[in-house]
């Protein structure tokens, strides 16, 4: 038999064949692999390999057998995958620790530490990745290798201390949190606590940038080698490493480039098809915006009894521990929130090739592991489902996470909501340290008291001979310790009754009584109500250096600390100058300008980001689609005299979802100086032709805020001259053409102005009296008083104008439009009326510099009524929140009832 037809009648037998560190791994249906196809495959093994090198069935393994090159070190050196998504998230969170990666050990008996320091110093000068740093190239992270100078051991005498012990304790905690700079390094740090003659503390500290938890594993093992080895034989004591970290990741990033990944994207993306819901997890508190990385490590052991009575029935069954352990654990999250679609991420230890396990340095990628559970699954297949999740793990491995999580599907999906490890002899070197004769005692998580965690809740299971323990990390923003305590107790439950009645349902095993699981429904039900409105969960991080770029600009724009590259500008706060000030930084830090309406067509970092790598991302249009979803005919609206259409957002917030709203801005603005138009005539025209590339024939909508409300009118006079349907014109606090304020020419009296401000006290909102009264006297309040008055109690708007900074106001073009639109605001005198209705909304707050009009004129110069309205607020805050949703409201009705006419 052929190679090729082995191969087929495998696949028909349901055994898959694939390679794995230059071995063939076999996965087969029990029964199915028979001493005969063993024989076979045995015998025809350097072949088999041979032919699946050649085969996409294992697209990787022909560069797996092929030696990584040495890159020259005089060109620009990279960055692995996984070092550029660490880089990224840490520019974010320099300064706290996060990704420390600590181990401790209790040191008893007779130390050399000149030994011991020269042991360290070796593993330093052997890595070349413990001596590179990280700076930043603008574009990203620059690979900046340094020389073989480590750092010194940093010894720390505490033997004269009555309380050395608990003092050598605090040290730890605080070693293994002190932050590492990655453009300064060093990226390890080693310190010795002497508490007496005999007894020392020794703590290693590696930033996770240069390291995973498999290359922890190897300087534990290195470190005993080089030690034992000592004085002049320490030199031979290891082999030679072929090849360095950063000729791995050159090596990998060109292999990523290729087609190789591409059988394993579209795998995840099958796996992603749906949008999953996000993790319900049993949380003490609910999300929130300013989520912190605060945490705890819990340890626990799993007793005696039930660690045998595990491991015989991972045999039987013929599972391994991994998938029976995150079997159960997610028949528990199952059995707490009902939720039947789960995602638990684990990581993979990225170290396919053989060549590369004796490597230090970050391999390791996180992959999310999803399941669909019901509560009339037997745990057997639950496991069998599991067993098939997982080998994705081994057949799939190499799909960066930010590269998953940017899948559409999971847009706004967190996957940072619970991950489980299992330590194992295939997560690396496992050996304690041995350091000659003494005894070395590893401290645990608990007992160094970390006090970060990355992801909510973290499960760390760590197999010791027949024992079995570990820890659980937590955010303690979000659990109490006794919430976790009853966590494991219900997981052992589960898992004892789970192996003991592998076909009894998850129904049946669950650990919680009626009445407690309950009182856990209702609790989680409440919580997860109000994440419902949490921006938090959708948070995603940077996942390439301009993304990074801009989630600066932003946390500064926006003074908020974690941002989601796919959070909304607005949704997070943003108004129409922080937009301003947003693209002013935009254009010093990418030296590419952009119009400020960008905003509405890319709301995120991560639309943004894309939107500045366009060549034609520079190009601005008078019509501006500040909201283009919707099924109903389009509403346009019209800039005013100040040519910014930004704060139309507000009432776009409020209409109806499938209300698309377009907005109409000065062509000047992008760069077509010769479109500065001194007649609204012109104006009108223009914005016409820009509306019909999108709606050629009616009934159109207009709608204008202020000055912008002439423009409306004169577009709707001219599209009825040419026989076109207008079903809509809305007016938003304008004055009629001919009517417009001239308040340094016709001053009112003094009598008149104070008329009206009783007039106005009269009709406003209650709480709005103290706050009209408190602005008018703001020139005269002290500044220490006004900064202390709360101004949302009394609907203070602390801005009496819609002022806009010197950033936008300073710009030539802005100041030239600007001027040309007073000219043709004030000489506007139209020809012949308009014949339809006239919608106008005015605010309640009459200006005391302007003699009071009910319809401000309009009656004079439309055939029809004039339908007013009254919104609360001025004429800047009646567009702006809380006032702006009334307003939204009252157009949206008023559209729909012109729209329904003209049907």
């Amino acid at each position: 038999m052929s190679l090729e037809g082995l191969l087929s009648e495998l696949s028909q037998l349901g055994i898959k064949v694939s390679a794995e560190n230059d071995r063939l791994r076999i996965r087969a249906p029990k029964g199915k692999f028979t001493p005969e196809l063993q024989e076979t495959l045995k015998q025809s093994k350097p072949e088999l390999l041979q032919l699946l090198s050649q085969t996409k069935t294992f697209s990787g393994l022909a560069s797996t057998l092929t030696p990584i090159p040495v890159t020259s070190r005089d060109v620009p050196l990279q960055v692995s995958m996984a070092q550029e998504r660490l880089w990224l998230v840490d520019q974010l969170q320099a300064g706290m620790g996060i990704y420390n990666l600590p181990m401790a050990f209790w040191l008893t008996g007779n130390l050399h530490i000149e030994r011991l320091e020269a042991a360290l110093k070796t593993i330093v000068n052997r890595h070349e990745v413990l001596r590179t740093i990280y700076t930043s190239n603008g574009s990203g992270p620059k690979v900046v290798i340094q020389a073989e100078t480590p750092p010194a051991l940093t010894i720390v005498n505490l033997q004269e201390q009555s309380d050395a012990e608990s003092q050598a304790l605090r040290r730890v905690a605080e070693i293994s949190k002190q932050p590492f700079e990655l453009d300064k390094g060093p990226l390890i740090n080693y310190t010795l606590l002497q508490i007496s003659s005999q007894e020392y503390l020794l703590v290693i500290v590696v930033h996770h940038m240069v390291a995973d938890g498999w290359s922890l594993g190897l300087i534990i093992s290195e470190l005993s080698s080089l030690y034992n080895a000592g004085g002049s034989n320490i030199s031979s004591a290891l082999p030679e490493l072929p090849f360095q970290y950063v000729d791995f990741a050159a090596w990998h990033q060109e292999w990523l480039s290729g087609d190789a990944l591409k059988p394993q994207v579209e795998y995840w993306q099958q796996v992603f098809d749906e949008t999953p819901e996000a993790l319900k997890l049993p949380l003490d508190r609910a999300y929130s915006n300013n989520q912190s990385m605060q945490g705890r490590c819990q340890s626990f052991r799993i007793e005696r009894p039930l660690c045998r009575a595990f491991t015989d029935f991972c045999q039987q069954e013929g599972k391994s521990q991994f998938t029976v352990l995150l079997a159960s654990f997610k028949a528990l999250l199952h059995c707490y929130s009902g939720q039947t679609d789960l995602i638990v991420c684990s990581p993979v230890a990225g170290r396919s090739r053989s060549d590369t396990q004796k490597l230090i340095g970050y391999f390791n990628n996180i992959l999310p592991l999803r399941t669909r559970v019901t509560s009339e699954l037997t745990f057997r297949e639950l496991m069998n489902q599991e067993q098939q999740t997982i080998t994705a793990i081994y057949d799939y491995p190499d799909v960066p996470l930010q590269q998953i999580a940017g899948f559409p599907s999971l847009a706004g999906v967190p996957l940072s909501r619970a991950l489980f490890v299992l330590q194992s002899q295939q997560n690396g070197p496992q050996q304690p340290l041995e350091l000659g004769q003494m005894t070395a005692q590893a401290l645990s998580k608990e007992e160094m008291a970390i006090d970060t965690a990355d992801f909510d809740l973290a499960i760390f299971v760590e197999p010791d001979g027949d024992d079995m323990g570990g820890y659980i990390q937590y955010k303690t923003d979000l659990f109490d310790k006794a919430t976790l305590k009853s966590l494991f107790q219900h997981w052992m439950i589960l898992l004892e009754r789970a192996i003991a009645q592998p076909e009894a349902t998850l129904a049946d095993i669950r650990p919680l009584g009626t009445v407690e699981q309950k009182q856990l429904k209702d609790k989680l039900d409440a919580l997860n109500r109000s994440l419902d409105t949490d921006n938090n969960k959708n948070y995603l991080a940077p996942r390439n250096p301009a993304e990074l770029q801009l989630t600066k600009i932003w946390q500064t724009v926006l003074n908020l600390e974690q941002i989601g590259v796919q959070d909304n500008f607005f949704e997070l706060g943003g108004k129409s100058l922080a937009a301003i000030e947003l693209f002013s930084q935009i254009e010093e830090t990418f030296d590419k300008k952009l119009p400020f309406s960008k905003i509405f067509q890319a709301p995120s970092i991560e639309k943004l980001a894309a939107l500045l790598t366009e060549e034609n991302s520079s190009e601005w249009n008078s019509l501006v689609a500040i909201k283009p979803e919707g099924s109903k005919p389009a509403l346009f609206c019209m800039h005013s005299v100040e040519p910014s259409i930004l704060h139309y957002h507000n009432i776009a917030t409020y209409l109806d979802k499938e209300q698309p709203f377009y907005g109409l801005q000065p062509p000047a603005l992008g760069g077509k100086e010769n479109l500065v138009f001194s007649q609204i005539e012109d104006m009108a025209a223009h914005f016409i032709r820009e509306i019909q590339t999108l709606q050629p024939k009616g009934p159109y909508s207009l709608i204008g805020h202020s000055g912008g409300g002439l423009v409306a009118y004169e577009v709707a006079r001219q599209l009825e001259e040419k026989g076109h349907d207008v079903a809509f014109v809305g007016m938003i606090d304008t004055f009629a053409p001919g009517h417009q304020p001239r308040p340094r020419i016709h001053m009112p009296s003094l009598t008149y102005q104070i008329y009206i401000h009783f007039f106005n006290l009269s009709r406003v909102n209650p709480r709005r009296k103290v706050g009209y009264i408190l602005e008018r006297l703001k020139g005269v309040i002290p500044s220490f008083i006004w900064e202390r008055i709360d101004k949302t109690a009394f609907l203070i708007n602390d801005t009496l104008h819609n002022e806009l900074p010197e950033i936008y106001e300073n710009l030539p073009i802005y100041r030239e439009i600007k001027l040309a639109n007073y000219e043709a605001f004030n000489s506007y005198h139209p020809d012949f009326c308009y014949s339809g209705k006239i919608n106008l909304y005015r605010s309640v707050e009459r200006p005391t510099t302007i003699r009071d009009n009910l319809s401000l004129g309009w009656e004079a110069v439309t055939k029809k009524e004039v339908n007013t309205q009254e919104i609360p607020g001025h004429h800047n805050t009646m567009v702006h929140e809380p006032y702006v949703q009334i307003l939204s409201k009252k157009i949206q009705r008023n559209l729909d009832q012109s729209l329904r006419k003209t049907e």
